[in-house]
């Protein structure tokens, strides 16, 4: 668990998320006063991903669909990406519903952003190669099911 601040003004909260590729904290920004996700890769970590995705983040900016990018550097244990904090996940949200699911009204909103989403970032000339099948079996089975 990391604690402290990022360049004295990024002040670490608490770790929001954990994947194979690093450590996810929310973040309050102490200049301005707001919410951010910081996203930390151990510089000695043999597969280095997190380069790529400031990259891409970058240049995926007009989009509606990705966060703001913020900003990014290193330290000497940690490469780093801030970037605009999101809302809640989904299934938090679908959790917090009054019969714990959403309405097929609701999912088929949800199913139309996603593909909205992943059409303007094809537009933008990316191809995502980590869109998990479990997603569209899930709103499929909530659909017609649910």
């Amino acid at each position: 668990m990391l604690t402290g601040c990022i360049r004295g003004r990024w002040k670490l909260i608490k770790r929001i998320g954990k994947g194979g590729f690093g450590e996810i904290y929310l973040a309050k920004d102490l200049k301005t006063r707001d919410l951010s996700a910081i996203k930390f890769e151990k510089i000695n970590q043999p597969k280095q991903a997190l380069l790529l995705e400031i990259t891409i983040l970058r240049k995926l900016q007009e989009s509606n669909y990705v966060p703001r990018f913020i900003y990014c550097g290193r330290n000497v244990e940690y490469n780093y990406l801030i970037m605009e904090l999101l809302g809640k996940n989904l299934s938090v949200i679908r959790r917090n519903q009054p019969e714990r699911k959403f309405s097929i009204a609701t999912t088929c909103r949800l199913g139309i952003e996603m593909l909205k989403a992943i059409e303007q970032m094809h537009s933008l000339g990316y191809i995502h190669r980590d869109i998990k099948p479990v997603i569209l079996i899930y709103l499929f089975l909530f659909f017609f099911f649910f």
